[in-house]
């Protein structure tokens, strides 16, 4: 028998929680709704329309930034950002895994675009020390990497900086 990871146990350890997994399900069915809503778009618009619609769905999570024990590595927070609740709320990890994801289930014009998700530091506005920070870099087909930063996007997007933290 294999134990299901503590945060996803239904009624016991070999058993998953079919609330959370139905969710998991929802949330890939919205994610590939984006996916198909675009597709007919050129690559940059594609990938312009994926940052925005992240940052339509979701909120950063300042409380779990203030925590530090808040983890990397949970799956949860890719999922949060297509479960239709606008209230969610996410760190650099959900912001980025999900615009990873949209990318992995995307055709795109040019085969050579590629996405990665990175991680590092980075000090926040207002900081003096840095923290852990998690962004995407896009390889376009001039074979340079472009910052996709949706996380800072969605913080600045009232502002006119946003242009930077997008190619």
């Amino acid at each position: 028998k294999m134990e299901v990871a503590k945060d996803y146990q239904g009624s016991n350890k070999y058993t998953t929680n079919s609330e959370k997994t139905g969710a998991a399900q929802r949330a890939a069915d919205n994610a590939r709704a984006i996916v198909e809503r675009y597709a007919r778009e050129d690559d940059y618009e594609k990938l312009y329309a994926y940052l925005t619609e992240i940052s339509d769905r979701v909120t950063y999570d300042d409380d779990a930034v203030r925590k530090p024990d808040t983890p990397y590595g949970d799956p949860w927070q890719m999922i949060n950002v297509f479960d239709g609740n606008e209230e969610t709320r996410v760190v650099c990890e959900g912001y980025s895994k999900a615009f990873q994801y949209l990318c992995d289930l995307s055709s795109f014009e040019d085969e050579k675009i590629a996405c990665y998700t990175v991680t590092g530091d980075m000090r926040p506005v207002g900081s003096a020390e840095p923290g852990p920070h998690m962004w995407n870099i896009a390889t376009m087909e001039n074979g340079k990497n472009y910052l996709v930063d949706t996380t800072n996007y969605d913080a600045l997007k009232e502002t006119n900086g946003k242009e930077y933290l997008f190619l």
